[in-house]
Parts: structure tokens; sequence; C-alpha cells
């Protein structure tokens, strides 16, 4: 069995050593600043809604490469992309409704004057 990997087309393969190591050095790079802004991002935004947002990017890629590649899409991927699609819609509806609901319950007790009265002797 010989090697059945072709470029894609329009690109090169890594020919030398040389563009070896760039190539190594740029995916380094690029691996430690996706980390860099997820770890940022975790400072500034609840881990569920991270979570969700990667798993929604992970279908983007998937998607992506179905558009620009070419790539076909097996029936497991279809059906894990739908239910990642899915739940990252039904996560944003969730959040909403509970936003809603705590808004109007901060906007209730901030309208609810409180009682100061005298205690009972």
């Amino acid at each position: 069995v010989g090697n059945t990997m072709k470029p894609v087309s329009g690109t090169k393969a890594v020919s030398t050593t040389n563009d070896l190591m760039k190539s190594l050095v740029l995916s380094g790079l690029f691996h430690y600043l996706n980390n860099e802004v997820m770890y940022l991002a975790l400072s500034n935004v609840h881990p569920v809604t991270l979570a969700v947002g990667n798993t929604m990017k992970r279908v983007f890629i998937m998607v992506a490469s179905v558009l620009v590649f070419r790539n076909p899409v097996s029936l497991q991927a279809g059906i894990g992309s739908a239910i990642g699609i899915s739940g990252v819609f039904l996560y944003s509806l969730t959040k909403q409704y509970y936003e809603k609901i705590e808004a109007a319950a901060a906007a209730a007790a901030k309208a609810k004057p409180g009682r100061r009265g005298r205690g009972r002797k």
C-alpha cells in the first residue's frame, strides 16, 4: 500500500526540513495563541457558555470544510452536526429565558418597598 494522500489543489506539500520547521513553529504558535485566547475568554464568560461556543466552533469548521474543500459528509457526521447546532440553539433560548426571569425578579425586588417597622416586643 503506497502513499495515497494528495495535497489539496492549489497548495504545495512541505518539501524541505526548513519548511517543516517553519510549519511546526507556526502550528505551535497558533495553538498557544488559541489557548491564551480561551484562557482570557474563560475569565469573562461562564464556562458553560465557553464550552457551547467551542462546540459551535467545531461544527462551523466542519461546515466550512464541506463548503470549501467539498469534503463528503457521512451520516454520522451530519447527525453530530445537527445535534451540536440544536444544542447551541436550545442553550441560547434557555439562557435568554432565565435572564429575563432574573431581570424581572431584580426589577420586582427593586420596586418593592422595604418593610422597616418596629420589631415585635
